[in-house]
């Protein structure tokens, strides 16, 4: 009879790789996923030192001391690291192929976008130069009203390399809800999928933003909607020669704005670091479901949700993004 146990199929997971790691690095033995879980609670600052050397995330600084706090509302985490979200996503890796597709943008009226990881850096850098140019700098406070389509992460990905901190919305929306999530940011700039919002609607928005004074359409073009605005396009941006200077700046730099739903009230902005956020999504992309260089990950999302957001960080993991 053939023994149970040398039959039990052997697990290759990215889960099993990083218990192991754990193990070697404690000198503890984990007998299961719950021992694994118990550990990233009760020692979770041991636990997020482990998966960030584990991950080999770019970074700069010092890992210690993991966090500062006891609570959860005031802690924070890795006080003393930089790093660029930008770089974390689409810095060159010996285990991820330069001209694999990072991106399959899918729609109903026309063959799919695709761009390779390679392509999809030189656009986004070439976006961010120009951005540059355009006078945007770290901390600024941009928006974004797209459907979920390649140029709108190669957009996101440029500001996100400059330091810009982003909110996004969908353009079935309305203008009323963009209105009332956008308008308490003050940003300067508002990225536009202007094919997909009427132009007496991007200007009641833009009007209603007091502070904006930069519109960049991703696709058709349009004309400033008032006095002081400026109207670009993705197009005019990618003419810009790639740079690859991009700062790393500090793990709790302000990279992207969500919101609550808005039904108990006017929308409440809630603001993620950079370094939060990228270790949260690519702890779940690579623990939870197992995602490898070369997998393709397709979430029916729009850039109003934050399941948009969670997607775009699975760069990280080499994955390619297929949108529609």
């Amino acid at each position: 009879m053939t023994n149970v146990i040398e039959s039990l199929p052997t697990y290759d997971t990215q889960l099993t790789k990083f218990t192991n790691f754990c193990e070697i690095e404690t000198q503890e033995a984990f007998s299961d996923t719950a021992d694994l879980h118990s550990f990233s609670i009760e020692r979770s600052e041991e636990f997020w030192a482990l998966f960030l050397r584990w991950a080999q995330l770019p970074t700069d600084g010092e890992a210690e001391p993991v966090r500062i706090g006891g609570d959860c509302e005031h802690s924070v985490f890795f006080p003393k690291l930089r790093l660029s979200y930008f770089e974390a996503l689409l810095a060159r890796r010996v285990d991820f192929a330069e001209d694999a597709p990072s991106v399959i943008a899918c729609h109903s009226d026309r063959p799919p976008d695709r761009l390779s990881r390679a392509e999809l850096r030189d656009k986004a850098a070439r976006a961010a130069a120009g951005l540059r140019e355009a006078g945007l700098v770290a901390g600024d406070k941009i928006v974004a009203i797209s459907g979920n389509n390649a140029e709108i992460v190669v957009a996101c990905l440029a500001a996100a390399a400059l330091g810009a901190t982003i909110a996004t919305a969908s353009p079935d929306m309305g203008a009323f809800s963009i209105i009332s999530r956008f308008q308490p940011l003050d940003p300067i700039l508002l990225i536009v999928d202007a094919a997909a919002i009427p132009p007496g609607t991007l200007a009641e928005i833009a009007r209603a933003l007091p502070k904006l004074v930069a519109i960049v359409s991703l696709n058709v073009k349009i004309e400033p909607p008032r006095l002081g605005v400026v109207a670009l396009r993705l197009a005019d941006l990618l003419r810009s020669a790639p740079r690859s200077d991009w700062p790393r700046l500090p793990f709790n730099h302000p990279l992207f704005v969500l919101f609550s739903s808005g039904t108990t009230g006017k929308p409440k902005a809630i603001l993620h670091g950079q370094g939060g956020a990228l270790m949260e999504h690519v702890k779940e992309h690579r623990l939870h479901c197992d995602l490898r260089p070369g997998d393709r990950l397709q979430f029916q999302t729009s850039c109003a949700w934050m399941m948009w957001h969670w997607q775009l960080s699975a760069l990280a993991s080499g994955v390619c993004l297929v949108l529609y």
